[in-house]
């Protein structure tokens, strides 16, 4: 009955941002949601072909293809998996553990899967990582870093089964790479503001206009680099 009122209500139109209705799956990925709470990706998170999710992320995002084959692969380039199915759904991204999948302990915004739901943003963890802005408008490498290095410490406290290989700490200091570069691709400072929307309500930032050069995988490894040498090289 559940599944048959979700089908009867309306569904807005691609671009339009409409929060996930009961029944509908969301992923650790703010990136991912995002595009399918403006119905980029199908609205209930199944299904996603490999070919949308690049088309996707470029036509939106405005991130560079070879990145986001680079994060769908990221299994292959550690030598510990073999590439994502041709179509993903984002029930798939929760799966801890799992070597082709992206959800890791210490997220920014998530609760370890240990200690609770990894696919709904914490709200305490969104106002902690606001909080971190030095100046109250924007967020910078260095609130970033200290955030990172929190959020580390915090997880491996209280989680038994915390663990934050290789694998966790590219995707930890990618994954705020890339978060800053699409908001914020040349100053990489976005507001609050910016964050608050992507990555706190999972939408659109009012007046959004994506940037008019690609996000690229060297875009992001560079800012990541920075990020790690400020917030230190840890793993479990």
């Amino acid at each position: 009955m559940l599944f048959t009122a979700v089908l009867a209500l309306p569904q807005a139109q691609v671009g339009t941002y409409q929060a996930p209705l009961p029944g509908q799956i969301r992923s650790p990925c703010p990136a991912f949601n995002v595009l399918a709470n403006h119905g980029y990706f199908p609205r209930d998170g199944s299904a996603i072909p490999r070919k949308q999710i690049i088309d996707q992320f470029e036509s939106v995002l405005s991130v560079d293809p070879g990145l986001t084959k680079t994060l769908l692969d990221a299994s292959i380039l550690l030598n510990v998996g073999t590439k994502l199915p041709q179509t993903i759904s984002l029930k798939d991204l929760r799966q801890h553990g799992n070597v082709l999948y992206i959800e890791h302990d210490a997220s920014l915004f998530r609760n370890d899967a240990n200690l609770g739901d990894n696919s709904a943003v914490n709200t305490t963890l969104l106002q902690n990582f606001l909080a971190a802005s030095k100046d109250g408008k924007v967020v910078t490498i260095d609130d970033v870093a200290d955030v990172r290095k929190a959020r580390y410490a915090d997880s491996k406290a209280r989680n038994s089964k915390f663990f934050f290989g290789p694998k966790q700490e590219l995707l930890a200091f990618g994954e705020a790479g890339l978060l800053v570069k699409v908001l914020d691709k040349n100053g990489e400072q976005p507001t609050l503001d910016l964050v608050k929307q992507f990555a706190g309500e999972e939408r659109l930032p009012d007046g959004w206009t994506k940037s008019t050069t690609p996000v690229t995988s060297a875009d992001v490894l560079a800012y990541a680099a920075k990020l790690k040498v400020k917030a230190g090289v840890f793993n479990s």
